[in-house]
């Protein structure tokens, strides 16, 4: 009798140390996103595959910076894909440089001089990662 306790108490609790979620209904949660690089500038946007991010983690649309003037922006890329940073709308009197294609690895920096709001967006996807913005005090 104490043999035949002792294997169902064997059984029981191998049953237990199995898998929670045989049927994978649970899966693993997703990783975490990756750290990204530190972008050339006083201030600046690191460009994703899909995104310009701001040092908030704001998106797109949503991402914004605010310098002074004179500071410098700088962007860098770590996506896979080429982007660009093209103006699409900056002060009156101001000058901005568009960036040209950019690859993985790329930085680009402008130095913005004129108070006003600057707007950008990516050539190659522009009507996924467009109306960044850069705020010049």
């Amino acid at each position: 009798m104490k043999k035949l306790m002792m294997s169902a108490a064997t059984v029981v609790l191998a049953a237990g140390c199995g898998e929670s979620d045989p049927a994978g209904t649970n899966p693993s949660p997703p990783p975490p996103p990756p750290t990204l690089g530190t972008p050339p500038g006083d201030v600046g946007f690191n460009i994703i595959d899909d995104a310009f991010v701001d040092d908030q983690g704001r998106r797109n649309d949503e991402a914004s910076v605010t310098v002074t003037a004179s500071q410098m922006v700088g962007w860098l890329h770590e996506g896979a894909n080429v982007h660009t940073v093209s103006f699409t709308s900056v002060p009156a009197g101001a000058i901005a440089n568009d960036s040209g294609n950019m690859d993985n690895g790329a930085t680009f920096v402008q130095t913005l001089a004129t108070p006003g709001t600057y707007v950008f967006r990516c050539d190659t996807h522009p009507t996924t990662m467009l109306d960044a913005t850069i705020i010049v005090n």
